[in-house]
């Protein structure tokens, strides 16, 4: 319960965070979960219990799965006479179509039985961590692990003869791998060798659960396939693995996982197969990235609107040639549901409710919601109120969506609570779909008590109970308008705090006051946290405290280091050049005597300051052909000032701006705050110390350990990401040096430095 308003009048807020209040036994049709929407068809693609594996389209099905570099690899079987063959696929972006991964499955008897080691039965599961390909084969009773660089057979895990390996899911950090016969849960992780226990509920679950998955923050949703339910456990520091909660609905848990970016759709058409297609960003060559989807509608890659895709058969991987009209599939959802609160208690005797707020997410055109009311001045059970006959409700109001410009669906909304006075209040909230789209609310808000305009005319207008009635419904048309008004008055501090101020237009307009222009690829967060330092810098622009304080803005959106933590490394390094004397250069030095080398010294060697920065032409001075220049400006004993001053060098760490696009933008805040006069270098500094090259103590050297020893590399082509100020890594002579072995031998040690094979 909350207080809104300056004269107490109080309300229940309902949404995800606060709960939903649902009654029980009530959601009919309906699921709660980030929204209010209507539940998944029972019988349709989102589900729980979808034949594909996916539980609702939460993650990819069963046998799919995407590597580090979004690459589709697909299980597939294909039966004759007594045998059947299974086949890894795996997408070629080049040919556009899937290709069989040599030596990995094979022909095997229908019963699925067989003694080789990379063969596997068709129900098997897949699923992808890193480089690793994991296979989850219930018949054979064992777990393949296979290298999808060398297709070299990495782990191969049987733990006994009634281990039942039925599903694999990968996350972040482990493999999660399900043992349905014992109702067990073993993690896997990458490195090491042996499986790790993690859930055992083998007394009350053995056989039961059927399907494994893994959201984004790593909790583990066990399919419980008897009672249709997602069982979900948590980790935690002092119990372990613990059953959290329970949800019937996908809705109720897919903004915890991200979406899967490939559906399979089953055709309403007889006779065609199971089939999914993929996106161009999927297909691309190079860069691939997962398809924006609508989390709430996940009807994606394959509608009508999308005619840029390719349509594969789930169970053979073959192209198919599929019209757009055919491209529909079958209904998401269901096409009515209802829902009804808990009873809501304003503990004031005859209260007499005021308002609806109801803040609609989505509202698809045909689409319709109706809300109503029910008070009472005595409780009731959850049973007596479902069971309450339609002539009980008052209706608030309804909503229906439209394709209408100047009527948009989704947004706040708000309506008189036309029941009666009561202490208790109940909703009811209907809503209709065409099975394809659902409306969704996000949250659900009753203010009371009624606080009428009708307190402001004389005791007579009150005195008749059905003139009160209809003058406080009359009345609360101008009030609504008043008080929308006063709430926008008593919140309009909040357009003038970059911390606060809405995102979209209401930002963009305070940024228009700061003279700042917001980077169109951040966030809204992200261009806070730019106003903010915006406010800072007005003070010291021009200088380089000033300076400092807006690019460390700009690189902590890039890298996630807080303004504090870049201060306390003294990071990034602004150097002005007359400055630059002050550092100490390493430079290794040579005697008269070309056949030996003195020691490497601190400030000697060429000088810092000197003519060579110009390098102009002088007879008897700097006269080399190919290296002196020909200068006729200027004047040669002002050289050395006119290049080094109103200069500046601008030092940072490399692993902060990782593409050309964030070097961009990082040059665009230079160039805007800098004084106009000025000229800068920009220097991305990795993290080693070369003598001669990258030595300036404080600025760019950096002493840390032994770096780890990485491959040859190149320098980036001209189509690469990478920021085009980074240097070029792992190239002999200029960063790399080719180690040699050790003069001391350690003895060998398992699990550090060496694996038993």
């Amino acid at each position: 319960m909350t207080s809104n308003h300056p004269e107490g009048t109080q309300a229940f807020l309902l949404n995800e965070q606060l709960g939903w209040r649902s009654a029980v036994g009530s959601a009919a049709g309906t699921a709660t979960g980030a929204t209010l929407t209507l539940a998944a068809d029972p019988h349709g693609k989102l589900a729980l219990s979808n034949p594909d594996g996916s539980l609702g389209r939460l993650v990819l099905p069963r046998r799919m799965a995407l590597d580090a570099d979004l690459t589709l690899h697909l299980l597939v079987k294909r039966a004759e006479a007594d045998c059947l063959e299974t086949t890894i696929l795996r997408f070629n972006a080049l040919m556009q179509q899937f290709e069989a991964l040599p030596e990995i499955g094979g022909w095997i008897s229908r019963e699925g039985h067989t003694a080789d080691a990379r063969r596997f039965h068709p129900s098997a599961g897949i699923a992808i961590h890193g480089k690793a390909l994991y296979v989850a084969d219930p018949v054979n009773a064992r777990v393949q692990v296979f290298d999808l660089t060398s297709l070299a057979l990495r782990h191969l895990w049987t733990l006994s003869t009634e281990w039942q390996p039925t599903a694999v899911a990968a996350a972040q950090d482990a493999v999660y791998i399900l043992d349905r016969a014992q109702g067990r849960v073993y993690a896997h992780r990458p490195g090491t060798d042996r499986l790790t226990l993690v859930i055992d509920q083998h007394a009350e679950r053995g056989g039961a659960w059927t399907r494994i998955a893994v959201d984004r923050d790593e909790r583990i949703y066990l399919y419980y396939r008897k009672l249709r339910v997602l069982e979900i456990f948590a980790f935690d520091p002092k119990r372990g693995w613990c059953w959290q909660e329970t949800a019937d609905d996908a809705g109720d848990v897919r903004d915890r996982f991200e979406p899967p970016g490939v559906v399979v759709e089953s055709s309403s058409t007889p006779g065609r197969p199971d089939w999914f297609c993929l996106p161009p960003s999927l297909r691309r060559p190079a860069g691939r990235q997962l398809p924006h989807l609508d989390q709430a509608q996940a009807d994606v890659t394959c509608s009508p609107a999308q005619p840029d895709v390719l349509c594969f058969a789930y169970r053979t991987g073959e192209p198919l040639d599929l019209p757009p009209e055919e491209r529909v599939g079958l209904p998401l959802y269901c096409r009515n549901g209802v829902w009804v609160s808990t009873a809501l208690d304003s503990e004031l005797y005859r209260c007499q409710w005021h308002r609806l707020i109801v803040d609609i997410a989505q509202l698809p055109p045909g689409a319709r919601i109706d809300i109503s009311t029910f008070s009472s001045v005595d409780p009731q059970t959850d049973e007596y109120i479902t069971a309450l006959r339609e002539e009980y409700w008052e209706r608030g109001f309804s909503l229906v969506g439209t394709l209408a410009a100047d009527q948009p669906p989704t947004g706040v909304h708000d309506g008189l609570v036309q029941s009666r006075e009561g202490q208790y209040l109940w909703l009811r909230i209907r809503m209709w779909g065409d099975g394809y789209g659902t409306p969704a609310i996000n949250s659900l808000r009753v203010q009371f008590p009624r606080d009428s305009y009708l307190k402001y005319l004389p005791t007579v207008f009150a005195q008749d109970e059905e003139s009160r009635w209809f003058l406080e419904r009359y009345l609360s048309i101008a009030q609504t308008e008043w008080e929308d008004i006063e709430r926008r008055v008593r919140e309009s501090a909040r357009l003038f705090d970059p911390e606060a101020v809405p995102g979209g237009a209401a930002l963009k307009y305070l940024a228009s006051w700061y003279a700042v222009n917001l980077e169109g690829e951040w966030s809204d967060e992200q261009n806070r946290r730019l106003l903010s330092g915006a406010q800072r810098l007005f003070g010291r622009r021009g200088t380089l405290d000033g300076l400092r304080t807006w690019l460390r803005v700009y690189l902590g959106n890039f890298s996630g280091v807080s303004e504090a933590d870049q201060e306390s490394l003294a990071v990034p390094m602004l150097l002005e050049s007359y400055r630059a004397r002050a550092h100490l250069q390493m430079q290794t030095m040579q005697t008269s005597d070309e056949t030996e080398s003195t020691a490497d010294t601190l400030g000697t060697g060429l000088p810092l300051w000197g003519d060579t920065a110009v390098n102009r032409f002088q007879l008897g001075v700097n006269s080399t052909e190919g290296e002196a220049q020909m200068i006729s400006m200027g004047d040669p004993q002002i050289d050395r000032l006119s290049f080094y001053a109103h200069r500046f060098e601008v030092y940072v760490p490399a692993i902060w701006v990782r593409t050309a696009a964030e070097e961009q933008m990082l040059r665009r805040a230079l160039d805007a705050e800098k004084p106009a006069h000025t000229a800068y270098e920009l220097h991305l500094v990795e993290a080693r110390l070369r003598i001669g090259v990258q030595a300036m103590l404080g600025v760019d050297a950096i002493v840390g350990a032994l770096p780890t020893p990485q491959p040859l590399g190149q320098e980036p082509g001209s189509d690469s990401d990478a920021a085009p100020s980074r240097e070029a890594q792992g190239r002999l002579g200029y960063d790399t040096v080719l180690d040699q072995a050790p003069t001391v031998y350690v003895t060998p040690r398992v699990g550090r430095d060496s694996r038993l094979i």
